[in-house]
């Protein structure tokens, strides 16, 4: 198994993003462990976060998990987060 690196998680996240329109931290902990890659979910939900924050994000909370997209249409809902360095902004649809 293969250590999980903040790299690998973006790289795994932007693909699911590009080829599914979104992601959860679920599909993504699911890919890398196919990839081969040792994921816990408390650990990928973590790099998650940071990630959107970095990269600025969009998400949606159902309350259980985040949906994750690189672009606001991506996320069908009527209310949904771009993530930024210090707080989410709210944008309705």
């Amino acid at each position: 198994m293969r250590m999980l690196t903040p790299e690998t998680v973006l790289n795994t996240a932007v693909t699911l993003m590009h080829t599914h329109g979104t992601t959860t931290t679920l599909e993504v902990k699911t890919q890398l462990r196919n990839d081969g890659h040792w994921a816990v979910q408390d650990d990928v939900s973590l790099l998650m976060d940071q990630l959107a924050r970095r990269e600025g994000w969009y998400y949606q909370s159902t309350g259980r998990y985040r949906i994750y997209a690189l672009t606001p249409g991506q996320v069908h809902t009527a209310a949904f987060f771009q993530a930024t360095p210090s707080f989410g902004t709210l944008f309705l649809n």
